[in-house]
């Protein structure tokens, strides 16, 4: 199966309507066996507007709702997901869950917001804000087809990922570099 992750309380600017519609356009076109994990404040069983909405675009037997959980859960799903998304349409700087997510190899696709760019570079995917949902499952296809069709260039990749996100965002890294802040 195919795991995409989402970290992100359910709120208008973490950009759900987008996220959902390119899920919708994923399932439509291109595939059937995947998971969507998703994570964060008011995505849980009790919020019927989402459920109905999931329903409704016929992705709700393909989702999994957590709501908050602790970090570990949180990291754990990482380490078992194939790509994050964060399509959120304003008012990030440093996302950290793309970072955290990179730390296991898992690939991310988010919005050119704050400071995306620098932390995804070449190991996963940067889209415009205003970018459409047929995009967005386009390169989800890209990736679920690297899996499925050539695994150990996935593999290859995966790891190149990984460890380009520990060599940048590692708790040891960021340490030193506030040392070298104060140092200085």
């Amino acid at each position: 199966s195919f795991n995409i992750i989402y970290v992100a309380r359910y709120h208008p600017q973490k950009n759900h309507k987008l996220l959902f519609k390119s899920i919708e356009t994923f399932k439509q076109h291109y595939c059937f066996d995947f998971k969507l994990h998703l994570v964060g404040k008011g995505l849980n069983s009790k919020n019927e507007g989402l459920i109905k909405h999931l329903k409704k675009l016929n992705i709700y037997n393909n989702a999994i709702l957590y709501d908050l959980i602790n970090p570990i859960s949180v990291h754990e799903l990482f380490s078992k997901s194939d790509i994050s998304l964060l399509l959120s349409s304003y008012g990030e700087s440093f996302p950290n869950v793309i970072a955290e997510a990179m730390l296991y190899g898992t690939f991310p696709i988010a919005t050119d917001v704050g400071d995306i760019k620098s932390i995804i570079e070449n190991f996963g995917e940067t889209v415009p804000k205003n970018t459409t949902s047929e995009k967005i499952a386009a390169l989800i296809y890209k990736y679920y087809i690297l899996k499925n069709n050539n695994f150990e260039e996935w593999r290859k990749k995966k790891k190149e990922c990984l460890n380009f996100a520990k060599d940048r965002f590692s708790i040891e890294k960021s340490a030193n570099k506030f040392k070298e802040i104060i140092d200085s």
